[in-house]
C-alpha cells in the first residue's frame, strides 16, 4: 500500500512508446492500413521513382558530355607529324617531294607555361586554350604562311594532358588520374583502370546481398555531381568529358530507424538496396512474442517539411498484414514503431508492486 502512492507520484511505471490505440486515433497525421495491393502499388511506384531517377542522371552526363571538348593547357605533352608534298627545307631529302602527301615527324612537344610550342623555323606558337583541331590548323597555317612547305597539313598526338586527365577517388585506395585522350574516355574505363580487380567493390552492388553498404559513383562536372550505381556505371558507356572528377564511395542507400516496446532490437539498420517492411523486421530480429501488438506495427513516412506525415499501419495478426509488408518498400529515412501489447505495462507494474512487497512483508 505504501509503494502504490509512491509510484503515482513519482510517475516511474515503465513506458515503451505510446500504445496501438492511441498511435491510431492521432490527429496530426494520416493513417492508411496497408492491404498487399496497396503494398504493391508502393513498391511499384517506388520502382518507377528508381528508374525516372536513373534515366535522368544518364541523359544529363550525355547532354553534358557534348558541352566540353579536349583544349591544350601548360604541362600537355604531343608528337607533332607534318604532312606534305615538298621536302623539309635545308635537308636535301626528297621526302615529301611528289604529289603524294607524305609525313615529315617533328618530334616530341610539351606546352610551356606560356601556352607555346617552339617550331621550327616557325618559332613559339600558341596552342594553349586551343582544340586538337584548331591548334593542327594553326600550325599547318603557320607553315604556309611561311612558304616552307607545300600545302601543309599537321598531325597532332596528345601523349599526355594532366590538366585533362580524370581524377578518380574514394573507396578505392590511392587516388587515380586517368589519362585523357582526344580519342575520348568512358566512365567504365576510368573505373577499370583505377579499381584494380573491385572484386569487393562489384560484388555488393549485385542482388540483395548481407552487406549494408552499397558502391555508387558519382560524377562532379563544373558545379553539377551525378550519382549512379557502380553496376551501372560499369554496364553503360558513358562519355566523360575532360576535367571530370570521380567519387567512388560506399555508404547505405537506406537507412531506417526502428522503436518500440514490441521490437526485439531497436536501433538504427543500413541497407544496400530499398528493403521490404518484412527485411527490416528480419534486421531488428522479429517482433518479441510476449511483448509486441500483433495488430500494431507502423511505418512513418519521411516527408517533406510542410507536408502533412502519413502512417502506414499492419495488422500483424493475419495473413493480409503478413503479405503486405513482404512487399512494401521501405524508404531512407522512415521509421518503423511496434507497440506493446496493452497488457505489458499492466505486468510489468504488477512485477515492480509485487518486489515492493517482498521487503515490506519480511520487515513484518
Amino acid at each position: 500500500m505504501i509503494a502504490i502512492p509512491a509510484l503515482s507520484a513519482c510517475g516511474m511505471l515503465p513506458s515503451a512508446g505510446p500504445s496501438g490505440s492511441s498511435v491510431r486515433s492521432a490527429h496530426d497525421v494520416d493513417v492508411m492500413d496497408v492491404t498487399p495491393r496497396l503494398a504493391r502499388e508502393r513498391a511499384d511506384l517506388e520502382a518507377h521513382v528508381q528508374r525516372d531517377a536513373l534515366l535522368r542522371a544518364l541523359a544529363k552526363l550525355t547532354r553534358q558530355s557534348g558541352q566540353s571538348a579536349f583544349t591544350f593547357h601548360p604541362g600537355d605533352t604531343l608528337k607533332l607529324a607534318v604532312w606534305t608534298i615538298s621536302p623539309w627545307p635545308g635537308t636535301g631529302s626528297r621526302q615529301g617531294a611528289s604529289t603524294v602527301p607524305s609525313p615529315i615527324e617533328f618530334g616530341d612537344y610539351t606546352v610551356s607555361e606560356k601556352g607555346r610550342i617552339n617550331l621550327p623555323y616557325a618559332g613559339a606558337t600558341q596552342i594553349s586554350g586551343m582544340t586538337l583541331a584548331e591548334a593542327q590548323v594553326t600550325i599547318a597555317r603557320r607553315f604556309s604562311s611561311l612558304g616552307i612547305l607545300q600545302s601543309p597539313s599537321a598531325k597532332i598526338t596528345v601523349t599526355s594532358s594532366p590538366h585533362n586527365g580524370v581524377l578518380v577517388t574514394g573507396a578505392i585506395g590511392a587516388p587515380q588520374i586517368v589519362p585523357w585522350t582526344p580519342a575520348g574516355l568512358t566512365l567504365a574505363s576510368a573505373l577499370t583502370q583505377s579499381l584494380g580487380n573491385g572484386a569487393n567493390l562489384v560484388s555488393s552492388t549485385i542482388g540483395h546481398d548481407t552487406t549494408s553498404l552499397a558502391t555508387q559513383v558519382s560524377v562532379l562536372r563544373d558545379d553539377t555531381s551525378v550519382t549512379l550505381p557502380l553496376d551501372v556505371a560499369l554496364a553503360r558507356r558513358i562519355a566523360l568529358v575532360p576535367g571530370d572528377r570521380i567519387l567512388v564511395k560506399r555508404a547505405p542507400i537506406v537507412r531506417v530507424t526502428v522503436v518500440g516496446g514490441g521490437i526485439r532490437k531497436n536501433g538504427q539498420f543500413d541497407f544496400a538496396h530499398v528493403p521490404t517492411l518484412a527485411e527490416v523486421l528480419a534486421s531488428a530480429s522479429g517482433l518479441s512474442a510476449n511483448l509486441a501488438d500483433d495488430h500494431a506495427v507502423f511505418v512513418l513516412e519521411a516527408r517533406p517539411a510542410g507536408r502533412r506525415p502519413v502512417l502506414y499501419s499492419f495488422a500483424w495478426n493475419n495473413l493480409q498484414g503478413l503479405a503486405a509488408s513482404h512487399d512494401f518498400p521501405i524508404k531512407d529515412g522512415d521509421m518503423i514503431y511496434v507497440a506493446e501489447a496493452p497488457i505489458v505495462p499492466v505486468e510489468r507494474a504488477v512485477s515492480i508492486l509485487f518486489q515492493l512487497a517482498v521487503p515490506v512483508q519480511a520487515a513484518k
